[in-house]
């Protein structure tokens, strides 16, 4: 879920119009805020002459997310996940072509999850095991994954996935007879060897 201060940018086209070409509206920053709704950093109203919008949306906010005349956006996931905030803005959401007629009523933009997340466990032969590992706090480092990639809306696909590095994982372990759990990772979608 959302929380109080997170950031997402808003695009919108004429129905009919691609998003390469003239925006309606031009990455208008949403912050999400206390009434559980995400609020425009400035008011925005429908084409006057009643013409339906379609929306694109994105999380995390970047100032510089979508240029002109292109429908790819690049994306990037921190290397090193370990702390909440890092973790947050290490996902990428999106809102792609959901039209809206022009109306009075508050628009509801559903967000769908782009990457991969890696729920990490490591199982023990037995439970004495697992103990003694938990109770070392053991390290974990996933090596060479992609951190960047770009987005493209048009097809709705993650392409061109680069800058392989080494990951530090998010959560706490936590003890479950012979397994260890709690360490996640979010990733840009790519083959794992």
């Amino acid at each position: 879920a959302f929380e109080v201060g997170d950031k997402a940018g808003l695009y919108a086209t004429i129905a009919g119009s691609s998003l390469d070409e003239e925006r309606y509206i031009d990455n208008l920053l949403l912050s999400y805020g206390k009434s559980k709704k995400m609020i425009p950093a400035r008011d925005v109203y429908y084409p006057v002459d009643g013409q339906n919008l379609v929306f694109y949306a994105y999380y995390p906010y970047r100032s510089d997310a979508l240029q002109n005349g292109e429908m790819s956006m690049p994306i990037s996931v921190a290397e090193n996940q370990t702390k909440d905030l890092d973790f947050s803005l290490s996902d990428f959401l999106v809102v792609n072509g959901l039209t809206i007629e022009n109306g009075e009523e508050s628009v509801e933009l559903e967000f769908k999850h782009k990457l991969s997340k890696l729920d990490i466990k490591i199982v023990f032969e037995d439970e004495e095991s697992a103990a003694d590992a938990f109770a070392s706090n053991p390290t974990l480092l996933a090596t060479d994954f992609y951190t960047e990639a770009e987005y493209n809306f048009s097809t709705d696909a993650i392409l061109s996935p680069s800058a392989p590095n080494d990951l530090v994982p998010h959560g706490e372990w936590i003890l479950d007879g012979t397994t260890l759990y709690g360490k996640e990772l979010l990733i840009v979608p790519q083959s794992i060897t």
